[in-house]
C-alpha cells in the first residue's frame, strides 16, 4: 500500500498543542546499611568486572540500532455521532443528551398497580396545597376511574388480586390521566369544573403539565409512534447511527452491555443516513504531542535482577499446550517483550469516532520515525493482524487505525426480571418452544409461569372407563402447560429446503375463549404471523429477558427504562407432547 504522504505531513509541519519538555533520564541510587552517608554517596562499584558479565548474560551488550522513545507526535481526526436510525424507521438527530443504548432499547412501561400508584401519588402531591380538597379527588376519581381492564398483567398472582379491591377504591387511571393531559383534554375538562374557584382550576392544569414532566424525567420511553429497534425474528437489537463521513451499524446487539465491538463499518453508498436538518459539524484534526510510557501490567517481571516481584501472576503455574496459540504468544509477550512496549495515551470523548492520521516517534538519539499501523490494510486480508478494530462491511473498505467510543453507560443497576422466555429445541416433537419461565404480574414484579399455567389450566378430564374386554386406550394427543407456545418449521417462500419458524398454537383453548391461550408477556406479543429465524434458535436454545435498568449519565442525569437481553439457553427441552397414543397393555406384551 503506498504511503500517504499528506496526511503526515502535519506532523512534521505544525506544532503540537503541548510539547513536552523533558527528554529522557539516568539515574543512580546509592542504598545506605549505617547512619553515615558519605560512603554510600560515593556510589563505589567494587567487582566491574561482574557488572559486565552479568551485563552480557541479560544480553545488554547485544548492540542494536536504536535509541528509547522520548516523544511522540499524533494526529488525530475527531468525529462525533450527530444521527441515528433504528430499523428500518427514520433518520433522527442525536446530541448525547441521552445513552445511546437508552434510546435502543427503551420501550413503554407497563402500567401496572405500581406505576397508577405512582402516578396517583405524584398528581397528589402537586395538588396537595390547593384547597376543595375533597371536591377535587371526587370529580378525578369519577373522570379518572381505574378500572381492572386498565391494569397490565392483571390476574398474574395472588398479590395482585388481593391489592386489587383497594386499587380500584383508591387509585387513578394514570395512563388515561397522562393521555387526557397530553392531548389537551385533560384542560378542557378542567374548565367544566365550574364549582371550582378559578384560580384552582388553572392551578389544576399546571399540576397536569408537571405531572407531565415529572413523568417524562422518571422513565424514559420512547415517543408515541416512534419505531422500535427490537427485532422479533432475529431476538435481538437493530440500529444504526453515524458521523459525517462514517456510518456504524449494530444489527446483532443482544447482551445489554453496549460497547465499541457491537459496531461495524459500512462505507457503501447509499448506507448513509441523511437527516436534512443543516450539514454536520466538520472533523476536528489535532497533533498532539506525548511523553511515552512504559507498558506495565500486574505480574510483570521487573527489569532490575535484585529487584524483587509482586506475585500478583504466577507465569509458573501456566498450562498452555503446544497448540495453545494464544496462550503461548501472551506468555512470550509478557516474560521477554514486556518492556519493549510503550504506551501513548489518547483522550477520546464519548460518543466519538478518532483515527490516527500518523504517529512520529523521536528517540534519544534524535532520530524521527513514522510507525505504521500494524494492521493496515484490507479487511478481507486473513494475514492482517489487528485488535480493536472495527469490522467493515464493504468489500473493498481499507482498514484505518480508529478509536470508536460509544455513547453508553459504563455500569447499571438492573432489577429482576419482569419477563423470561426460554426458547427450546424439542427433536422428538420436530418443534421450538418459546416457554415464558417468567411473566409480568399487575403488582410490577415477575412471577413464576408455570404456576400461573398451572391455575389458569381448567382440571383434567376423567377418561370413560374401558369397556369390559377392551385391555387399550388410544389418545388422539396428550397437552403441555399453557406457558409453551409452539414454533413450527415452515419452507421459506420460494425454496424446498431452507425453513424458518413460525408461531403456533394447541388446541383446547386457555381460560380466555376469544384468544386461546393469552400471551401473558410482552416478548411474543408480536402480531402474526410471527416468523423467527431457524438459526436464531440454536441446539443449547436461546433465553430473552426483559427488566428495569438504571444508570446515571453525564451531569448525574438519571437515566430509567426497560431493556431486553439475549443469552444462551442450557439445553434442549422436553415438552411430551405425542400424537396417536396407545395406552394400556397391548396383548402378548407384558398385559
Amino acid at each position: 500500500m503506498p504511503l500517504d504522504t499528506a496526511k503526515i505531513l502535519p506532523l512534521l509541519l505544525e506544532q503540537p498543542f503541548f510539547l513536552p519538555t523533558i527528554k529522557g533520564w539516568n539515574r543512580l541510587e546509592g542504598r545506605p546499611r549505617v547512619p553515615e552517608f558519605s560512603r554510600s554517596l560515593r556510589a563505589e562499584v567494587r567487582d566491574p568486572l561482574w557488572l559486565l558479565t552479568r551485563q552480557w548474560q541479560f544480553g545488554e551488550l547485544d548492540g542494536e540500532d536504536a535509541g528509547s522513545p522520548v516523544e511522540a507526535r499524533l494526529l488525530t481526526r475527531r468525529e462525533r455521532i450527530d444521527r441515528f436510525r433504528l430499523r428500518e424507521g427514520p433518520v433522527r438527530s442525536y446530541d448525547g443528551s441521552v445513552p445511546l443504548e437508552t434510546i435502543v432499547e427503551r420501550e413503554p412501561v407497563a402500567f401496572d398497580l405500581v406505576t397508577h400508584r405512582q402516578i396517583t401519588q405524584a398528581f397528589a402531591r402537586l395538588t396537595a396545597g390547593l384547597a376543595d380538597q375533597a371536591a377535587i379527588r371526587a370529580a378525578y376519581r369519577d373522570r379518572f376511574a381505574l378500572a381492572a381492564g386498565a391494569i397490565d398483567g392483571y390476574a398474574a398472582d395472588d398479590a395482585s388480586r388481593s391489592m386489587l379491591p383497594l386499587a380500584l377504591a383508591h387509585l387513578l387511571d394514570g395512563r388515561q390521566l397522562l393521555e387526557a393531559i397530553g392531548s389537551g383534554a385533560h384542560d378542557g375538562w378542567v374548565d367544566t369544573l365550574t364549582t371550582l374557584p378559578a384560580v384552582t382550576r388553572e392551578a389544576l392544569k399546571a399540576a397536569g403539565r408537571a405531572l407531565v414532566d415529572w413523568f417524562a424525567a422518571l422513565y424514559a420511553v420512547p415517543a408515541a409512534g416512534a419505531s422500535e429497534a427490537w427485532n422479533p425474528s432475529r431476538l435481538e437489537y437493530d440500529f444504526a447511527c453515524a458521523t459525517r463521513e462514517s456510518v456504524l451499524v449494530a444489527d446483532a446487539y443482544r447482551d445489554g452491555r453496549l460497547d465499541w465491538f457491537d459496531f461495524d463499518l459500512d462505507h457503501r453508498e447509499g448506507a448513509g443516513l441523511d437527516i436534512g436538518n443543516g450539514e454536520t459539524p466538520p472533523p476536528i484534526e489535532e497533533v498532539l504531542s506525548f511523553l511515552p510510557a512504559p507498558v506495565s501490567f500486574s505480574g510483570m517481571p521487573a527489569p532490575r535482577y535484585w529487584e524483587m516481584e509482586d506475585r500478583k501472576v504466577s507465569f509458573a503455574d501456566i498450562d498452555a499446550h503446544t497448540t495453545d496459540i494464544a496462550t503461548l504468544l501472551l506468555t512470550e509477550f509478557a516474560l521477554a517483550f514486556g518492556n519493549d512496549w510503550c504506551v501513548v495515551p489518547q483522550e477520546v470523548e464519548i460518543g466519538s469516532l478518532t483515527t490516527i492520521g500518523g504517529l512520529i516517534v523521536t528517540d534519544t538519539f534524535g532520530e524521527r520515525l513514522l510507525i505504521r499501523a500494524a494492521g493496515r490494510g484490507r479487511d478481507e486480508d486473513w494475514q492482517r493482524w489487528s485488535l480493536f478494530a472495527l469490522t467493515t462491511r464493504a468489500a473493498v473498505d481499507v482498514v484505518e487505525p480508529q478509536l470508536w467510543l460509544p455513547p453508553a453507560v459504563g455500569a447499571m443497576l438492573e432489577a429482576a426480571p419482569v419477563e423470561r422466555v426460554a426458547w427450546l429445541r424439542d427433536e422428538m416433537a420436530n418443534l421450538v418452544w418459546a416457554v415464558e419461565s417468567t411473566i409480568p404480574a399487575a403488582s410490577g414484579i415477575g412471577v413464576d409461569g408455570y404456576a400461573t399455567a398451572r391455575a389458569s389450566a381448567p382440571p383434567p378430564e376423567t377418561p370413560l372407563p374401558l369397556p369390559e374386554g377392551v385391555k387399550v386406550r388410544y389418545v388422539l394427543g396428550t397437552d403441555v402447560p399453557y406457558n409453551w407456545r409452539p414454533f413450527i418449521p415452515v419452507h421459506l417462500p420460494g425454496s424446498t429446503r431452507a425453513v424458518r419458524l413460525q408461531r403456533a398454537q394447541l388446541p383446547g383453548g386457555g381460560p380466555d375463549p376469544t384468544t386461546g391461550r393469552p400471551i401473558r408477556g410482552r416478548v411474543l406479543a408480536v402480531p402474526a404471523p410471527y416468523y423467527v429465524f431457524e438459526e436464531e434458535v440454536p441446539r443449547a436454545g436461546r433465553h430473552v429477558t426483559r427488566g428495569f435498568q438504571r444508570a446515571r449519565w453525564q451531569g448525574a442525569a438519571i437515566q430509567l427504562w426497560v431493556g431486553r437481553r439475549t443469552t444462551t439457553g442450557r439445553g434442549q427441552g422436553a415438552s411430551g407432547l405425542a400424537f396417536d397414543q396407545v395406552e394400556g397393555a397391548l396383548p402378548g406384551r407384558g398385559g
